[in-house]
């Protein structure tokens, strides 16, 4: 098989609007989400000053509005063609903060659409911006939008501005978290949580996996104060780690790391509950215990098959295919 584990899925982010301050909600999704572009539409004027009675500022929140639809319906390239057009509005008016985050939409549509240079220029005018106008180097804004650069880094494969970012990213959050103890917000311990994970992504596809381990470890932790041990994400990660342990060797750990996943995903009735038995599954096979990975993969198909995931059901075929293949 092609992989041992699928990856773990993005870390579970909150939705919030801080006011007085520049933020990036559309970030801020949770990952079941198939869009990036989420935003409470009716809290645009709090945040960004704009006024309804002015008709040139109520003509750029419509415009606003109109792009951001046309994300979340998947229409990536109107969706551009619209924030051009507000951010032309914009610049007219002379209205700063909303071409600041007029460009966060961009870079994030722009991102979606794959173009990575795009992606990368305008979150970093984003964070030009932001620093420009006295944001603190170490403010959740600016984490967000270097983790945004870490990951087109890390796809770009410049793996050296990538892992700086990551790191960035991580230390800064922890100094965060660790200072401000029990009053930390959610938003900065998600957010410490969500860098630690893509961390641990790029440490594992680097092949390094004593800081893979150390990462989604302390990711873990983090998802089990923010969300609770058996919450969905936590057992996400928990997945990720089973994964390192299976690629270092250590089977009979990550196998153990995997029942306690798939006993609290059943509880749960969990969407990811055929991932974690063909995770499982491929541990074991990978372990010679040939027969519990058959009982594993043949129940994740028909949990799959259930649940009309169609991926999941795939894989599951393929690992059956695969034992087939050993015992002949």
């Amino acid at each position: 098989m092609k992989r041992i584990l699928r990856p773990s899925l993005v870390y579970l982010m909150r939705q919030r609007h801080r006011k007085g301050g520049f933020c990036l909600p559309e970030i801020r999704a949770k990952y079941s989400d198939p869009s990036r572009h989420r935003l409470a539409l009716s809290g645009i004027l709090s945040w960004l000053g704009l006024s309804q009675d002015s008709e040139p500022e109520h003509n750029l929140i419509i415009t606003i509005k109109r792009g951001i639809l046309a994300a979340q319906e998947g229409d990536l390239k109107r969706a551009d063609q619209i924030f051009h057009i507000a951010l032309k509005m914009a610049t007219d008016l002379g209205h700063k903060d909303a071409e600041t985050h007029i460009y966060s939409l961009m870079a994030n549509t722009a991102l979606e659409r794959s173009f990575y240079g795009q992606a990368e220029r305008l979150f970093s005018e984003v964070l030009r911006r932001l620093l420009a106008r006295g944001e603190a180097q170490d403010s959740n804004a600016v984490v967000e939008i270097s983790l945004k650069l870490a990951e087109i880094f890390h796809t770009q494969r410049n793996f050296s501005k990538a892992e700086q970012g990551f790191e960035f990213c991580t230390k800064t959050q922890q100094l965060k978290v660790e200072s401000e103890g029990k009053s930390c917000s959610e938003d900065t311990l998600a957010l410490y949580g969500l860098s630690l994970d893509r961390q641990g992504q790029f440490f594992l596809g680097r092949g390094r996996l004593d800081e893979a381990e150390k990462s989604f470890s302390s990711a873990v932790e983090v998802s089990s104060r923010l969300n609770g041990e058996n919450h969905e994400q936590t057992l996400v990660i928990l997945n990720s780690l089973a994964t390192v342990h299976s690629l270092q060797g250590e089977s009979k750990r990550a196998l153990q790391i995997l029942t306690a996943i798939i006993t609290k995903a059943e509880y749960s009735s969990s969407q990811h509950l055929p991932t974690f038995l063909i995770n499982r599954g491929i541990v074991q096979l990978r372990a010679g215990l040939q027969s519990a990975a058959v009982d594993d993969c043949t129940r994740a198909q028909a949990e799959a098959n259930r649940r009309n995931d169609k991926e999941a059901a795939g894989e599951a075929v393929e690992c059956l295919n695969e034992l087939k293949n050993i015992s002949r």
